[in-house]
């Protein structure tokens, strides 16, 4: 067995190890990789890791020396903006920003879509008042159809389109 494969990935709170594993001698052996952990600790133990690491990522750069150091610049490294360096994922490139900038519109062809927004907007502000009128026009005719049948009632208050509502006195049928 090549001595890469050796050992598998940790999973679940155990960590495997090669498939000739003495257990007899190497169990005894303080190096034994073969730890079996209670999974309900470890999962707290990882909840109050993650909660220490709030902070951010931290990115590990390698430089070879003391002026590299010195002159690194982590926007030009990352090519994002310095606003956009403390975001986690999504960060944008500078040449994203730069075709969003050339792609906005100019200031005559955003006065002449202001124009046409507050038309469209003055539009249904006429049409919803329409609509409110004649919801009380039908309001308005059911009203009069049922005071037209027979029967008494009487004025308990007006509704939210300011008319009258009636309650009719109760009628055994025949």
């Amino acid at each position: 067995m090549p001595e890469e494969n050796k050992k598998r990935p940790r999973e679940y709170g155990v960590e495997f190890v090669d498939d000739d594993f003495d257990y007899l001698n190497d169990l005894e052996n303080e190096d034994s990789e073969l730890e079996v952990e209670d999974s309900a600790s470890n999962i707290e133990k990882k909840k109050k890791k993650s909660k220490k690491n709030k902070t951010g990522s931290q990115h590990t750069i390698f430089v070879d020396n003391d002026a590299q150091f010195n002159e690194f610049d982590a926007s030009k490294h990352f090519d994002t903006p310095a606003a956009f360096l403390t975001r986690k994922f999504n960060r944008i490139r500078n040449e994203q920003l730069d075709l969003a900038a050339s792609m906005t519109p100019s200031p005559k062809v955003m006065d002449k879509l202001g124009r046409e927004r507050g038309r469209l907007a003055g539009e249904l502000a006429s049409r919803l008042s329409r609509q409110l009128l004649l919801e009380r026009a039908l309001k308005e005719l059911s009203i009069q159809k049922n005071t037209s049948k027979k029967g008494t009632y009487k004025v308990v208050g007006k509704d939210s389109y300011g008319l009258p509502e009636y309650k009719w006195k109760y009628e055994r049928k025949k």
